[in-house]
């Protein structure tokens, strides 16, 4: 059963931000990469903390954005436990998604402030059509 009661705290120990152009392209795709975690997770003061870092860059090269730091995942025992052991078993995190949300928020902030225009990022992804063959780009 999934936890509803649980509380995230971000710090960031690292933010990198750049615009490597003046002249902006009107279409810009985007790529980001989250990696988590990039060390063990701890726990500390009943909360479990999941050291992250998130890459964000664009094609054409317009822009780097570079987040590192660590969630505080607030909660019951047995709900940080189960997220430890996913980790640890290299599973997908079941908060993943609120934690991604979060940290997109961050990076449209900071893109903003180096004069980035806003990217809209699709909030789901498209079905796909039932002729078509999965893929996974890696």
């Amino acid at each position: 059963m999934a936890e509803k009661s649980f509380g995230l705290n971000f710090r960031y120990m690292y933010i990198h931000a750049e615009l490597l152009t003046e002249q902006i392209p009107p279409s810009l795709q985007v790529n980001l990469q989250l990696n988590m975690p990039t060390g063990k997770p701890s726990f500390e003061n009943e909360a479990l903390i999941l050291p992250f870092t998130l890459n964000f860059t664009t094609i054409p090269a317009v822009a780097n954005i570079t987040l590192r730091g660590i969630v505080k995942v607030s909660g019951k025992r047995k709900f940080l436990e189960e997220i430890k052991n996913e980790t640890e078993r290299k599973k997908p995190i079941k908060i993943l998604p609120v934690i991604l949300q979060h940290l997109m928020f961050e990076v449209m902030l900071i893109g903003r402030e180096i004069g980035l225009p806003p990217i809209l990022m699709p909030a789901t992804m498209p079905p796909k059509s039932p002729r078509e063959p999965s893929s996974m780009i890696a």
